[in-house]
């Protein structure tokens, strides 16, 4: 559907663009769905005082639907969610918390590992500030930046936050959990 046929870009041509990619994003048309929710966005930000929350929502759809075939839009669209999120609720929120997670292992399989380290940092800061000391969402991450400072080489930086996943898992009383970092720990010093 075209600009013409929609109108000027109001809140409510946005909005029609809006529903339109979550009707692509139901009919599993990634493509034609990430053009429309682009097109929305950059109507919506032409608004102040606009809830932009139903568009991070339908970017988070559409990065499900898009993470098989485009890792650059899937990017796109999740950071287009932090930052709404972050704007609506301040950057120490469980959703963008969530959402960074699932960005920075996009970023490991764009091969950009240094990129998912520092958003892993912001995870483990805001899990910190949520959370506290001994989350066991605080120890999934710790383990996660372990796992990537030993993709990075930094054998030291893996194994110190592989130990301070340990220790949250042990507090926590998670068999499971322990059995798996113990493993992570034991197939580091092996290297």
């Amino acid at each position: 559907m075209t600009e013409t046929q929609l109108g000027p870009s109001t809140e409510s041509s946005a909005s029609i663009h809006l529903e339109i990619s979550k009707v692509y994003t139901l009919m599993k048309k990634p493509t034609e769905a990430f053009g429309e929710h682009t097109k929305s966005i950059e109507i919506y930000r032409q608004f102040e005082n606009v809830d932009l929350i139903p568009v991070a929502e339908n970017a988070e759809s559409l990065s499900m639907l898009l993470q098989v075939s485009n890792i650059p839009a899937t990017i796109e669209c999740i950071s287009q969610a932090i930052d709404i999120y972050d704007n609506a609720m301040g950057t120490d929120n469980k959703t963008s918390a969530k959402l960074r997670r699932r960005l920075s292992l996009l970023f490991l399989k764009a091969g950009k590992n240094a990129d998912a380290m520092g958003i892993l940092k912001q995870v483990e800061k805001t899990e910190r500030a949520i959370f506290g000391e001994f989350s066991l969402k605080l120890a999934q991450t710790f383990k996660e930046i372990g796992k990537v400072n030993e993709i990075l080489g930094n054998k030291d930086e893996a194994h110190n936050y592989y130990s301070k996943a340990l220790e949250i898992v042990v507090k926590r009383k998670k068999p499971l959990l322990i059995k798996e970092v113990k493993s992570l720990l034991r197939v580091l010093s092996n290297k």
